[in-house]
């Protein structure tokens, strides 16, 4: 009989010391954090906003009304953080005290990201590198504008000699942004290979990245064949130009931390096919298979532009002998495997 009271008695105390703890948990998970989210400037609504907090608690999404709510919060100080692609991270101090009930309200008002600022007279300067040490310097600047389909496009210079392959490229080209996409009109000149045969592909709006596509996304791919004449034989040169979206590095990338770098690639395919004839018949000798000849990733930092440029030339071409026995001699090496880059030195952004 004891032991049965004993029994019952420490149930009994279980029982209370358990609804103990869960009154006092119920007591100190009473409130909650309510807020908006804004874009800057404008109080338009952002949804699908990250909402987080540190110390840890629920990590919740904005609605269609840029509102969130996060319920059970317990008292303390926290760091709640608003974060989206395409904006720019914020954060708040909030403290929620015991004595609070029921909402605390937050608001955030969020900044768009601008990963290349276009103002005319805006310039940067670059210390260019290649394979073999050689040191040069490139200015690229804004000298103005024009309109294409109610568009302003940014036209892109440089003060010659140019010697990178990306302020080349640009310096030939027009840039028009969005809220999220950078475009490209102008041109792809004759590849970094001393010896190859001039030419010219023009570009139609090449995205350079986008922020609504996922790293690794396939952006923009140009098609085409191009006719030169060397050594008296027409070569037909075949092109794929294709732009990649790269990685977001929040915590920023090499000497720039401060701000949110984003990284894209544009690779360029090339085939070259000389067209001989031999007693009246037309033969198709390949002088280069399809080959990624160049491969460059360009780094921009949220509100400075192109910091940073890599490019790889490599290409390998076939067996020339039969052209040799024709007296036929390229102008450019058999292969090639080189590399450059171009890191921002000084740069201005006019206002």
């Amino acid at each position: 009989m004891k032991k049965i009271t004993f029994t019952l008695l420490a149930l009994l105390i279980i029982s209370c010391s358990s609804n103990d703890d869960n009154q006092s948990i119920i007591d100190t998970n009473q409130n909650s954090l309510s807020g908006i989210v804004l874009k800057s400037g404008e109080n338009i609504p952002i949804e699908n906003v990250s909402i987080a907090t540190s110390p840890i608690t629920t990590s919740v999404l904005t609605d269609e009304n840029g509102m969130f709510t996060i319920d059970n919060i317990s008292p303390g100080e926290y760091i709640v953080e608003a974060k989206k692609n395409k904006y720019r991270s914020s954060s708040l101090t909030v403290n929620i005290n015991e004595e609070d009930e029921g909402e605390n309200d937050i608001a955030f008002e969020l900044e768009s990201v601008n990963y290349f600022p276009l103002t005319v007279e805006s310039y940067w300067t670059y210390n260019n590198q290649d394979s073999e040490q050689e040191n040069t310097r490139d200015s690229l600047f804004i000298s103005g504008t024009e309109i294409i389909e109610n568009s302003t496009y940014y036209q892109f210079n440089a003060l010659e000699p140019v010697a990178g392959f990306m302020t080349n490229l640009l310096s030939q080209s027009s840039l028009y942004a969005n809220d999220h996409e950078l475009l490209l009109n102008g041109e792809f000149g004759t590849p970094p290979v001393e010896g190859f045969p001039e030419i010219s592909i023009p570009l139609v709006d090449l995205i350079m990245y986008d922020l609504d596509e996922n790293n690794n996304s396939l952006l923009s791919e140009f098609s085409g064949e191009i006719i030169q004449v060397i050594e008296e034989i027409p070569i037909k040169i075949g092109y794929t130009i294709t732009t990649v979206q790269g990685e977001i590095f929040e915590d920023g990338f090499g000497d720039y931390t401060n701000s949110n770098v984003l990284s894209s690639k544009i690779n360029i395919n090339l085939s070259i096919v000389a067209e001989y004839e031999i007693f009246g018949t037309v033969l198709d000798l390949p002088i280069l298979q399809s080959q990624d000849v160049i491969r460059t990733t360009n780094y921009f930092a949220d509100g400075i532009g192109m910091i940073y440029s890599d490019t790889q030339v490599e290409y390998e071409l076939e067996d020339l002998s039969i052209l040799e026995t024709l007296g036929i001699t390229l102008p450019f090496p058999s292969e090639d495997s080189s590399n450059s880059s171009q890191n921002l030195d000084t740069y201005n952004l006019e206002n």
